[in-house]
């Protein structure tokens, strides 16, 4: 599936682990064979804390993990409970030992931070908490709350071009603490009306959609982020993710870039 041009990258080139319909196990045999990472997409706490040892995917050697936290996390309940329900899940997947752990700010600092004091009481490392750039929260803010809590920074490109967020790309230490980069493209310019209906919001399509401004700011982000940093194709069909690396591959290869 990875372009011969994409096989010696030193980038983490990872996918969800939803690309086909069925479980997260079979989806990690399907991909397991393209990529070095997986990124395991536990995105509905409820549905995500039912899982059967026949959702979970086999350690596998060669082949890394790290995990999505879900979107729905009951912040509402109080930062003890969110953690609670993280914990419960980190558990589910421990024989993997994910590297990052992709968290949504809640949009209350204090309710983060009390999170991140409990997630450190568990022996767990800040740094490897990814604080994903989302609509709610500005750049500065998430910045702000990245440095104070010591941890990391998952940028997603749809976000920051859907949502108009790229002012954090200008902070001088932002790139010293991405350890992860989202990329798609938020709407299809190939249909004319996508985008004015979108309005705000976006969808995840193949990086062959991104228009003018969606490829400079992925070669802004691939030019300054460390070179270890996972890329992970954000999108959830395997047509997807087979025009997303085609797509990708070309644009570096346009821009003279070593993957």
């Amino acid at each position: 599936m990875l372009p011969s041009f994409l096989k010696k990258s030193s980038w983490r080139l990872s996918a969800p682990s939803w690309v086909r319909p069925g479980t997260a196990a079979e989806n990690c045999r399907f991909l397991a064979p393209h990529f070095p990472d997986i990124g395991l997409y536990f995105l509905e706490t409820k549905a995500c804390l039912a899982y059967t040892a026949e959702d979970i995917p086999e350690k596998t050697p060669g082949l890394s993990f790290h995990m999505h936290l879900p979107l729905d996390l009951p912040w509402e309940r109080g930062p003890d409970r969110a953690h609670a329900d993280v914990e419960a899940l980190v558990e589910l997947v421990r024989e993997l030992a994910p590297w990052g752990f992709v968290l949504h700010h809640p949009g209350d600092s204090d309710a983060l931070a009390q999170f991140v004091a409990l997630w450190r009481k568990a022996g767990r490392d800040s740094r490897d908490l990814l604080l994903e750039n989302t609509e709610g929260v500005s750049g500065r803010e998430l910045l702000r709350a990245a440095k104070a809590l010591d941890a990391g920074l998952c940028l997603d490109l749809g976000h920051l071009q859907a949502f108009g967020r790229e002012e954090i790309l200008d902070a001088p230490d932002v790139f010293l603490r991405t350890r992860m980069l989202h990329v798609y493209a938020p709407w299809d310019m190939a249909r004319r009306e996508d985008r004015k209906r979108m309005g705000n919001g976006h969808r995840h399509r193949s990086l062959a959609a991104l228009d003018r401004t969606g490829r400079g700011l992925l070669r802004r982000l691939l030019e300054n982020v460390p070179r270890d940093a996972a890329v992970v194709f954000e999108v959830f069909s395997e047509k997807e993710l087979r025009s997303s690396l085609a797509a990708f591959a070309g644009f570096l290869e346009q821009w003279g870039m070593r993957p």
